[in-house]
């Protein structure tokens, strides 16, 4: 079989490179130019076609093998031939194998019951629908860059087999070829004592090979092997794998049955199916990592109750409604219990919600690796499932009957499945809040517009609320569905003025009729919840949680608000949005912490060489032009936040503005002596500029409704390029550009249209004859340059999606972001006409949270270093406020 070269096809497949080669064949990357999408192409070696029988055997595998549409199972899509050698083209998944992350020793128990969990789940599904895989090993268990484990090549052990049922051990695929005596077999280790005595193997082969593999993972060694090929058939045959406690005491016992039960000799002695192994590890999950727990350190100032509170809590709260139940005559109220509620490790919160009957918790979070999205956490259990299809969610709403989570992701309102599945697109929004109401409605919110109202299948949204000039209402947001599923809670909401605005209100209004009335006011994003509206009555990024008791029959307040808790954590990205989630059960969760970020330098490989500032709640960076400076957006305890200028030699840092307002984005005009930043001291989003040395006026330079975010400075000094949203209740965004001599009246480079979907930065070219910006006009965010001031050439510059476009201050390179965080690198050919090289992987983003808001990175002048925006995330995991039974003991405000 000869290798194929990078431009080479088969069918609709164009070969991009080759990703690895082995026994079973060759694995190259491709694009389907049908689907636009990247796959990964096997091609078998053409042996198998020299056997029609083979063939036929190979294809029905692989035709079974496709029919498997799993999480847990890589992806099957097509197959054929190639100069006599079939091939399969697979989803394209970005991570390492099992084996390799072996390769640094034992996981710990919470790592290996996560991996082992959804290699189980992945086995079930498969052996369901009938299908074996005879061959697992680590070698054929990816696990991806977002923690997803998928299993490889199912179906295609048994055609790669030789014919006939008498074949050799030694000689059975899972041997690596050449192997002699004194060295250690590869793969054999893994096979069940029935495949290696020739036997059929069925399910609980596989079963045999999955509990050899959580045995590595476990102990860091396998359970059998030996220095020759009969030494290790010996073992698997005749000897049991050393006890797991002579190299984790950690492990509990019951973590260790399962083990020995899957490794029985006889299969009739093993577990009866997958579906039992993955029950009895998601049983002995909480008990397994509750130690961990324990052990866990404190973080920040406060030391964090053990998980195992939490167990002692809902056991409490189960035990008061059995004695509620039988002690009739006993009228003590439930009583309020507080916990500590930690999220999975190493992963930074943005913001949660309960499901409806209170017992789990979908999580919006940054893991320390970069990835954003959904997690779903049982409260009952430490474990925490990342929904594969979420990357980059936020603000996470249930459906009423718990099986569903909406979102937020990728300008996009979509819905999942919330034990997990492909997410399903439902509108084009950047939403600031929705509600899952009876009848399949859901209510959501546009930045600048009312609330929609639109049914879980998808469709055409409807206004369900209109904005009131006269109220000076400019946009309404956070819908939330009241008991009676018919009257919807809203906030009205002037973004003309300051988050403290005595236009704000809490409305009410319904489904049915166009009744809508003024609650209370609004100070923060408020909660209903058994009887009670929750919110942060300062208004400050930290400030005491509150209780506004409020009849919902009579659509009215009653009485003083209360206190629940004396701090709970707010952010002003979604305008003053209050951490907190409750249900109508009982259960409440808040969060009273914060996610710092701090500005570190990398190299062009990703090593951190330097670090900036301390941490804290920053935006930006944007260096300056001679590399001296760097500008940012710190955020504010008050929930303002100011522009800084910092000093990169002598690390001095200056505040630059002085207006009680959110100032944020800004740009460094390319003498470097004056700064525009955007500010919603008038508007959501006004362009100001303020000279860099601090001295004299901030003035404004733009002033409209709506959104607009300066993103560059022209290199001859006369236009600014901003992004523009305006309000004009209907989302039409585009890329604007501003000059700035004149009467500043503004025109538009790309978008504009309703149907256009422009996100993140825009930059002119070194020489000021291009811009670079990201788009979605394909279907999917792609960078594009296009020639300016005209719009005479347009190119697209990214192969398979990018965001947030940044040159080189030559102009000899162009930088961009992957969805999934990759910086990488694309060589610029200047001449008459711009040419473009192959996109080459420089390092993943620490935070890949960036799209849809200010670039976390720039470049310095050279082009060799790297200024990022991080998170801090701890090693110890993020800590929630738990409390059950809030109503009860609630304080009235001092």
């Amino acid at each position: 079989m000869t290798s194929l070269a990078a431009g080479s096809r088969l069918g609709p497949y164009e070969i991009l490179s080759a990703l690895g080669a082995g026994g079973m064949g060759e694995v190259y990357r491709a694009r389907d130019a049908r689907l636009k999408r990247d796959v990964a192409v096997k091609i078998l070696p053409s042996a198998f076609a020299e056997s029609a029988e083979r063939l036929r055997r190979f294809e029905q595998e692989a035709q079974a093998a496709s029919a498997l549409n799993h999480p847990n199972i890589l992806a099957i899509y097509d197959l054929g031939t190639h100069k006599g050698a079939p091939y399969i083209v697979s989803e394209l998944l970005e991570g390492e194998t099992l084996r390799s992350r072996l390769s640094g020793g034992a996981f710990t128990p919470r790592r290996a019951i996560g991996h082992a969990l959804q290699i189980a789940q992945g086995l079930a599904a498969a052996h369901e629908k009938g299908i074996v895989h005879r061959d697992l090993k680590p070698e054929n268990i990816f696990v991806t860059n977002d923690g997803r484990v998928k299993i490889l090549d199912f179906g295609l052990a048994r055609v790669t087999q030789p014919e006939g049922t008498n074949a050799s051990a030694t000689n059975l695929p899972t041997v690596a070829p050449g192997t002699d005596a004194g060295t250690v077999l590869g793969t054999l280790g893994y096979m069940s004592p029935e495949q290696v005595r020739g036997r059929p193997a069925d399910a609980r082969s596989d079963i045999f090979s999955f509990g050899a593999i959580l045995y590595e993972m476990l102990s860091g060694r396998r359970a059998f092997h030996g220095d020759t090929a009969a030494d290790t058939i010996s073992a698997i045959l005749t000897k049991e794998p050393p006890d797991l406690s002579e190299t984790n005491r950690k492990i509990p016992e019951s973590l260790d049955r399962i083990v020995r039960h899957c490794l029985e000799k006889s299969p009739e002695a093993r577990f009866h199916s997958a579906s039992d192994i993955a029950f009895d590890l998601e049983a002995v999950s909480g008990a397994s990592l509750t130690a961990a727990a324990q052990s866990t350190p404190a973080r920040g100032r406060r030391a964090w109750l053990p998980l195992m509170a939490i167990a002692a809590l809902l056991a409490a709260v189960g035990i008061g409604m059995l004695l509620g139940s039988r002690v009739r005559s006993s009228p003590q109220p439930p009583r309020q219990l507080r916990s500590t509620l930690l999220l999975p490790e190493r992963v930074a919160f943005s913001c949660s919600a309960l499901s409806p009957d209170g017992s789990r918790l979908a999580i919006s979070g940054i893991s320390a690796e970069g990835r954003r999205g959904l997690w779903v956490r049982p409260l009952e259990s430490p474990e925490a499932k990342f929904l594969a299809g979420s990357e980059n969610a936020v603000l996470p709403f249930w459906s009423p009957n718990g099986r569903s989570i909406g979102f937020f992701a990728n300008s996009k309102l979509m819905r999942i499945e919330a034990s997990g599945g492909p997410p399903i697109p439902l509108a084009d929004v950047t939403g600031v809040g929705a509600a899952w109401g009876p009848n399949g409605v859901i209510l959501y919110s546009d930045p600048s517009g009312p609330i929609y109202r639109l049914q879980d299948s998808g469709g055409k949204a409807v206004a369900v609320t209109e904005l009131d000039a006269s109220r000076h209402e400019t946009s309404h947001r956070y819908p939330q569905f009241l008991p009676d599923g018919r009257h919807f809670l809203y906030e009205a909401l002037n973004l003309k003025g300051s988050p403290r605005d005595e236009a704000n209100r809490v409305r009410v209004a319904s489904l049915d009729s166009k009744e809508d009335r003024a609650v209370m006011r609004a100070y923060s994003r408020t909660v209903y919840a058994q009887g009670h509206l929750l919110y942060s009555r300062s208004g400050d990024v930290f400030g005491p949680l509150m209780a506004q008791p409020f009849d919902p029959k009579r659509l009215e307040t009653r009485g003083e608000p209360l206190t629940v808790a004396e701090r709970v954590g707010i952010f002003g990205e979604y305008y003053l949005y209050a951490n907190l989630t409750a249900s109508e059960t009982g259960v409440l969760v808040y969060d009273s912490e914060q996610l710092l970020s701090q500005f570190v330098w990398l190299d062009r490989a990703g090593r951190q060489i330097g670090e900036f500032g301390d941490p804290a709640v920053v935006g930006g960076p944007r260096i300056s032009p001679d590399g001296q400076r760097v500008a940012y957006a710190l955020y504010e305890a008050s929930g303002s936040s100011q522009i800084w200028i910092g000093d990169l030699v002598r690390g001095v840092q200056t505040r630059l503005t002085k207006t009680v307002a959110l100032q944020d984005n800004p740009v460094w005009s390319p003498d470097g002596s004056r700064i525009a930043f955007q500010t919603n001291r008038t508007h959501q989003g006004d362009i100001y500029v303020i000279a860099a040395s601090g001295s004299g006026q901030e003035e404004p330079l733009y002033q409209s409704p709506g959104q607009s975010y300066p993103e560059d400075w022209s290199p001859d000094g006369r236009f600014i390029g901003y992004n523009a949203n305006e309000a004009t209740g209907q989302r039409i965004p585009s890329i604007s550009i501003l000059p700035l001599p004149g009467e500043h009246k503004p025109t538009v480079l790309v978008g504009g249209g309703p149907t256009t979907d422009i996100f993140g930065d825009s930059r002119f070219s070194p020489d000021g004859k291009w811009v670079a910006y990201d788009s979605e006009e394909s279907g999917r965010p792609e960078v594009y340059v296009t020639s300016f001031p005209g719009r005479e050439a347009t190119l697209q510059v990214s192969s398979a999606g990018g965001v947030l476009p940044n040159w080189r201050r030559d102009g000899k390179e162009l930088f961009y972001v992957t969805p999934d965080g990759r910086l990488m690198s694309v060589a610029v050919e200047r001449g008459p006409k711009l040419a473009f090289g192959t996109p080459k992987l420089l390092f993943r983003i620490p935070n890949a949270s960036m799209i849809g808001a200010a670039s976390p990175y720039d470049v310095a002048p050279d082009g060799e270093r790297f200024l990022v925006r991080v998170p801090v995330v701890h090693g110890s995991s993020w800590p929630l406020n738990l409390v059950l039974n809030w109503t009860s003991g609630l304080k009235k405000e001092k």
